[in-house]
């Protein structure tokens, strides 16, 4: 848990030098909050035997690394792009985050 904290202050504190809009800034910054509770939603899937992962590709060992390593290429993916595009992106991965957070509480998984 203490890693998570430390990986998003780190993103955080490289957002805030960068050139991009508040706009872009704060969508960030949304996208970071959301990517917390889905990687909390994760753990209590991993720790609770009434829940089971449909994502094959994340296992109990590698959720955090993946998922962090997701936020890291989205940031590095985002940098990359234009203002308009970059938004476009940010908002694009904004919902899906929130679609997943939403299936997850909608089964019960709390954190």
């Amino acid at each position: 848990m203490k890693t998570i904290i430390v990986i998003i202050c780190i993103l955080l504190l490289a957002l805030s030098g960068c050139s991009w809009s508040h706009r872009d800034k704060s969508l960030m910054a949304v996208y970071l909050a959301a990517e917390t509770v889905d990687i909390l939603q994760t753990r209590e899937i991993f720790n609770n035997d009434d829940y089971y992962e449909i994502n094959p590709m994340l296992t109990k060992e590698n959720y955090l690394p993946m998922m962090v390593g997701g936020t890291i290429l989205l940031y590095l993916m985002a940098d990359l792009l234009p203002e308009g595009w970059r938004t476009a992106l940010l908002l694009g991965a904004i919902s899906f985050k929130g679609f997943m957070i939403y299936n997850n509480y909608s089964i019960g998984v709390k954190f």
